[in-house]
């Protein structure tokens, strides 16, 4: 039972496999249609992992275009109360 649980990913490496497909795709959208930069909407969630999304998509500027955290709709912090 220990060598089987050893093998099971971290929960960093689950968030990381869940989290890095849609940034990176955001990412690649916004280049191909040569925006300036991109954000995400996952950032709108208080239950996301807010502090890794923002680790990748500070490493994705470098390929892709300036990651913006101001991106977010006015108001955004009053719709995570409800």
């Amino acid at each position: 039972m220990e060598t089987f649980c050893e093998m099971l990913p971290s929960e960093k490496q689950i968030v990381l496999a869940m989290l890095l497909p849609p940034v990176d795709f955001t990412a690649m959208t916004a280049k191909s249609r040569e925006f300036d930069g991109f954000t995400t909407t996952l950032l709108y969630s208080k239950f996301q992992k807010h502090e890794i999304i923002k680790v990748l998509g500070k490493s994705g500027q470098r390929i892709w275009g300036a990651f913006s955290l101001s991106g977010l709709p006015v108001g955004w912090r009053k719709g995570l109360e409800f």
